[in-house]
């Protein structure tokens, strides 16, 4: 009993971890709400189309450039017990990520402008790509912070600053939109001038660990041979998402790549919400746990428990997604990314499984092996991806990314279990899939339509109980035996 109160105070820890994390990031898919109705109103489908590509160039450059070591950090953070040695790995990987920044400025301004012309065919956009890899690159330094928050557990400190920004960049982009007329430019500005701030903050409240005369050198290297993969496998991951963009763009129109890129930056409500904010606590929670006696017990749990919350989120998002976005006066121009939202989010679901199920390979310090498997996959996904485009158009698109984020997560499974296995599926899946799939029948078939709203509404808010009911019962009856058992010592 003893061991399992143990797991579930772990799994409550995640959950109230999660909580705290996710107040600031679920504020971001509301600025995104706020910011939706003015997008659509203000950018044509071809501005939206391509604010898309040069947010993906940025994109691009950061993969390269950062090296790789945010995600290095956290895994060579736990190697050390002294906070000094700790402290050292954050300043070593703080310097790498300033000389990667300084490197990608210098090589993006050199070719802007053949990259605008290239890509956009318009030499216009050249100062508009040089704002956006600056704004990256600022934000993988500021990412170094925040994971410095993270791995130090200040989660409170980290929601106040992330929800400051959030509220900058959106009273940033409103103004400049509304006032001044900015178009494509204004998202841009707001996000340079909101992360440079952020940058200056997060300076200010670490001064005292910043000095980047104290690093160890023997760490750069361990940092590098571990991050270096993760560019290859970044890129490999593009070539499957991003690519789908290219392809729209150079075989339909901007206008219908506006749609696509819509629908998409919609989704992501999913990776904030649930995604984003679980990440957050679990990847220096699974390098804390990994010599825990019951570790394959609790990523059995968290893996269940993951994808249970994913389909309920998703399942109550397709439900009110559309009339949210027409209370905020989303732009009609634009509804026909609507009924592609659930779809990007069931594949961005599909994808984020990855988290959890490459525990193997991050555990080995085998990388490298993320980028054999992305780069499978994104150059098959690409294909196939050009095939159903030009036979079925953007529904065969994302029909593949689908199909290629669950065979992507599984095949990551597949290799990570050589180093550590646990259980991906059991009963216990089947059980609450069968309960999901019956309340989803009873709903369509026999309540809405035929009984009042109200009813239906009722009968939806009763049903999303029950499933988290049935989904956190083992947590929620450990909770309830701890307090009986504190409330009556004798027993």
């Amino acid at each position: 009993m003893d061991s399992k109160l143990k797991d579930n105070q772990i799994i409550k820890s995640i959950g109230k971890n999660s909580l705290i994390y996710g107040i600031s990031t679920a504020l971001q898919p509301l600025g995104g709400f706020i910011l939706l109705p003015l997008f659509s109103e203000y950018f044509t489908r071809s501005d939206f189309g391509v604010y898309t590509i040069i947010l993906l160039i940025s994109t691009i450059f950061s993969t390269v450039f950062h090296l790789g070591i945010n995600s290095a950090f956290t895994r060579s953070y736990f190697d050390y017990d002294k906070e000094e040695d700790r402290l050292k790995v954050f300043n070593t990987s703080l310097f790498i990520l300033i000389i990667g920044f300084f490197l990608q400025i210098l090589i993006c301004i050199s070719i802007s402008k053949y990259l605008s012309i290239l890509i956009l065919d318009d030499e216009k956009y050249a100062n508009f790509i040089i704002i956006s890899v600056i704004t990256s690159g600022i934000n993988f330094i500021n990412t170094s912070f925040f994971n410095y928050l993270r791995v130090r557990e200040k989660a409170l400190l980290y929601t106040i600053i992330s929800s400051f920004s959030l509220i900058l960049s959106v009273g940033l982009t409103c103004y400049f939109l509304e006032y001044l007329s900015k178009g494509i430019s204004s998202p841009l500005y707001s996000l340079l001038i909101t992360q440079s701030s952020i940058l200056i903050l997060l300076i200010f409240i670490h001064l005292k660990h910043i000095n980047l005369f104290n690093i160890n050198k023997k760490e750069i290297k361990i940092l590098l041979q571990y991050g270096l993969p993760s560019i290859f496998a970044g890129i490999a991951i593009m070539i499957g998402e991003w690519g789908d963009k290219f392809l729209i763009n150079k075989f339909l129109t901007v206008g219908e790549l506006g749609v696509f890129s819509m629908a998409f930056k919609i989704a992501l409500i999913y990776n904030l919400v649930v995604a984003a904010p679980f990440i957050l606590v679990w990847s220096p929670l699974m390098m804390k746990l990994k010599d825990h006696l019951e570790i394959k017990i609790i990523f059995n749990r968290v893996t269940y428990l993951y994808f249970g919350v994913s389909i309920i989120f998703i399942f109550v998002m397709y439900l009110i997604l559309g009339p949210m976005l027409s209370l905020i006066g989303f732009h009609r121009k634009f509804e026909e990314s609507i009924p592609y939202v659930p779809l990007f989010m069931i594949a961005i679901a599909l994808g984020s499984m990855q988290n959890i199920y490459a525990a193997g390979i991050i555990y080995a310090r085998k990388p490298i092996l993320l980028f054999y498997i992305y780069i499978f996959i994104g150059f098959a996904n690409f294909i196939c991806s050009y095939l159903s485009l030009i036979k079925f158009g953007i529904i065969g698109v994302i029909v593949t990314f689908i199909l290629f984020k669950l065979l992507t997560s599984l095949l990551v499974y597949y290799i990570s279990s050589s180093y550590f296995a646990f259980k991906i599926f059991s009963l216990d899946y089947i059980k609450l899939l069968v309960v999901f799939s019956s309340t989803v029948i009873i709903y369509f078939k026999g309540i809405e339509g035929i009984f009042s709203p109200f009813v239906s509404i009722l009968f939806l808010i009763v049903s999303i109980l029950f499933l988290l009911y049935f989904l956190f019962r083992s947590e929620i009856l450990g909770m309830m035996s701890s307090g009986e058992k504190k409330s009556f010592p004798h027993i």
